[in-house]
């Protein structure tokens, strides 16, 4: 496959192959052009593990939760203890059957002609056609999973099942017990920017003193180090992540103490997902982009053990959440501000500043590779 496209990211791998301090970044046209953002469905999101949502969105069986991705409409559904993902069409003429959330629905009926599915997506009746045979309509079921109460799909078969993705995470963060987080706050943002700009703000602490001044207090930039043990988990560290507590001290992690008892880390999971793990909260983002040039952005909040629910705590989680809305009201701005600019057609790629931004350096790189690794 050649295209103009597909030359200009050979000529950038080039480039980028070049050790950090002497490489120049992504073209500017892939974070504004959708003949690039195909590019990057059919070579990363079309065949990665990808966070959709959460379990807790669907707490109850007959809880359905609608959401498009990648111009995908798709509806997320519980029945029991099984959560499903489904593709938002009826198998007949392709109607869309979930308009919204709905709590405790018994069955699907396509608003066409009325034929109805059970929460499993097999056909229970199609009106006025005695011949039609029931095991030729189901539901388009998306291959799913869920991790720590995020759901996660994927359109490939052939990628490994989420567990084996995602142990290097698992490994890292071993003596940290995500079974203990109860959800406790969301937010949501829309930002008009693409999707890449949103992973690499994340995975760079270099803007902390810039943008975040407030941040910098009590998780100082002295204390900041870079994470890439692993080029699918890039992210940034805190040594000591110390807000003043408000009323209470939230509870913190069991069992860990010592350096690890302060410390927080940050790791984006390729190529849509990122987690923050605090001392005593964790945040996890969704990242869903619609476009080249529009992303949304969702963030779940959890608080650690049963006690961290409890009234007397409410303050405490107010302003934890309100600690994280400035900093993302923060990151808002300034994405959209990236994102005008090197959409310039004289930006020709960034520089990468290696005691800082080697986590983007090696983010775009893994990009890059994956698009040329379908298309060669």
């Amino acid at each position: 496959m050649s295209t103009p496209h597909v030359d200009s990211l050979r000529k950038t791998r080039t480039s980028l192959e070049k050790t950090c301090d002497k490489a120049i970044g992504l073209p500017s046209a892939s974070y504004r052009e959708e003949d690039y953002f195909n590019l990057e469905k059919q070579a990363i999101f079309n065949k990665r593990w990808l966070s959709i949502g959460f379990a807790s969105d669907v707490p109850n069986t007959g809880d359905v939760w609608p959401i498009e991705i990648l111009g995908k409409n798709l509806f997320i559904i519980r029945d029991g203890n099984k959560v499903r993902v489904f593709h938002n069409f009826c198998p007949h003429r392709g109607t869309l059957l979930v308009r919204g959330k709905e709590k405790d629905i018994k069955q699907f009926i396509c608003p066409y002609h009325s034929w109805s599915f059970d929460l499993n997506g097999r056909l229970i009746s199609a009106t006025h056609n005695k011949d039609c045979n029931k095991t030729d309509f189901h539901l388009n079921e998306v291959r799913s999973a869920i991790w720590n109460d995020v759901i996660f799909i994927n359109f490939s078969a052939d990628a490994p099942n989420l567990n084996k993705a995602i142990e290097p995470l698992n490994q890292r963060w071993k003596y940290f017990d995500f079974s203990q987080l109860h959800p406790g706050g969301e937010m949501t943002y829309d930002f008009p920017a693409n999707w890449k700009l949103i992973t690499e703000n994340f995975l760079e602490s270099y803007h902390v003193p810039s943008v975040h001044p407030r941040l910098a207090t009590y998780s100082k930039f002295s204390n900041r180090y870079p994470i890439f043990f692993n080029q699918e988990f890039l992210g940034q560290g805190s040594r000591v992540y110390k807000p003043e507590v408000t009323e209470y001290e939230l509870p913190r992690w069991p069992g860990v103490s010592g350096e690890l008892e302060f410390q927080a880390e940050y790791i984006a999971i390729f190529p849509n997902t990122l987690v923050g793990r605090m001392p005593d909260h964790v945040f996890i983002w969704t990242v869903t982009p619609l476009s080249a040039q529009r992303t949304i952005e969702r963030l779940k909040f959890y608080f650690i053990g049963n006690d961290a629910t409890h009234s007397r705590f409410a303050k405490d989680r107010e302003a934890t959440l309100k600690r994280w809305k400035e900093v993302n009201d923060e990151d808002c701005e300034i994405v959209s501000l990236i994102h005008a600019g090197n959409s310039s057609e004289a930006f020709s790629g960034a520089r990468f500043v290696p005691e800082h931004e080697k986590t983007i350096y090696l983010f775009q790189n893994l990009v890059l590779k994956e698009i040329l690794d379908c298309v060669e």
